[in-house]
């Protein structure tokens, strides 16, 4: 007579189920640190004052309120488990890695076209800081060339290496920085013209807008383009540290309000704390720039009365906030008549904003990833 089949007892299950979770919970964890999210990471990155970056020989000032830089932190490689823990953030969005990165770029080459915009944007900010605190300011003759195109990007087969984008729409352009910050505030697939000089002949070429990755660093329309010459002459010697930006234009308004705030007899802040993003031209122009809704909420955060962006941007920007006032302008004049017009009494909504100041997502992620990039 074949054996009954023994029943299990409650302690037996309780101790296999036990058992079990010993083993896939820490296959579970381990995942989540090992294996490669399928997108990118973006998160807030550091709020900070801009005044502790900028030295002009001969001079020093001690602002009665702040000019904060905001910033993002990419992750262009994130552990699925941030990837999961991120869908529970607001302040932590994701990208397809090839926005990020796009195909034909290196991310070594991205890298260092990221850096080549913020050395561009600190220049064109000191060039119009000077201008509007009147000293003579001087620039080389810098122009934007191509030096190649993205295969399947509308600028495949119309730019060539060596051409010279003199203007785009009828604007004339004198940096990369500049061609970035008029493209970032066009829709995809808008048709754009551009001027291009091809040798010694002059040709316009209209593109359909393909805007670079987030945050501006990386190239529009499918060109990578340099810009050569460009050097500005000034009177006076002007340094001005990155800070929390390793790359990209988007400070370019905030370096500019810095440097004059340094050089002018008055102080624009009025005694507030005041945040912002937007990319700057040699024209005094304001453009947009890229995850305005995460610097909002992560200035807001730290303490920030007020938020200054390209006009663009005002939406996502309002959309974004809570208590804090946005600040929309289209040109760096302005964004100066705007501060002016600030009364003199500092608010006191929160504590002042702290430098280096990070959200616990961002924080936890910079804790737990190796070679991210702002």
């Amino acid at each position: 007579m074949d054996a009954l089949p023994r029943k299990a007892t409650p302690g037996r299950t309780a101790l296999t189920i036990m058992g079990l979770a010993m083993i896939v919970l820490p296959l579970t964890v381990g995942a989540g640190y090992l294996l490669p999210s399928p997108v990118a990471l973006v998160t807030p990155g550091p709020v900070e004052p801009v005044d502790t970056l900028i030295t002009i020989a001969g001079r020093s000032y001690e602002p009665a309120g702040r000019l904060y830089l905001t910033s993002l932190r990419l992750t262009l490689e994130p552990r699925l488990g941030h990837f999961l823990l991120a869908q529970l953030h607001s302040d932590a969005i994701t990208v397809p890695r090839e926005e990020v990165v796009p195909a034909g770029v290196s991310r070594e080459e991205l890298l260092r076209l990221s850096e080549r915009l913020l050395a561009e944007s600190q220049i064109i900010a000191q060039a119009v800081a000077l201008k509007h605190a009147g000293y003579e300011v001087r620039l080389g003759s810098a122009q934007v060339e191509v030096v190649a195109t993205i295969t399947g990007t509308p600028a495949e087969g119309r730019l060539e290496p060596g051409d010279v984008i003199e203007a785009v729409d009828g604007e004339s352009i004198a940096t990369t920085a500049e061609l970035v910050s008029i493209v970032q505030g066009r829709v995809n697939g808008e048709p754009v013209t551009l001027r291009v000089r091809r040798g010694r002949q002059s040709t316009s070429v209209t593109l359909r807008v393909l805007r670079g990755p987030l945050d501006t660093e990386g190239p529009v329309l499918g060109a990578v383009t340099v810009t050569r010459g460009l050097d500005c002459r000034a009177p006076l010697e002007i340094k001005v540290d990155g800070g929390p930006l390793s790359g990209g234009p988007s400070g370019g308004l905030i370096y500019a309000l810095g440097i004059y705030n340094a050089l002018a007899t008055e102080d624009i802040t009025r005694g507030h704390r005041i945040a912002g993003a937007g990319t700057l031209r040699l024209n005094g122009t304001v453009g947009p720039t890229g995850g305005v809704p995460l610097k909002v909420r992560a200035a807001e955060d730290a303490g920030a009365e007020y938020f200054l962006v390209a006009a663009e941007d005002e939406a996502a920007a309002r959309a974004a906030a809570n208590e804090m006032e946005i600040i929309p302008v289209h040109t760096f004049k302005a964004a100066l008549e705007a501060l002016r017009a600030l009364d003199t009494t500092p608010g006191r909504r929160g504590p002042a904003v702290p430098t280096r100041g990070d959200t616990t997502l961002a924080r936890l992620i910079r804790q737990g990833m190796a070679g991210a990039l702002p």
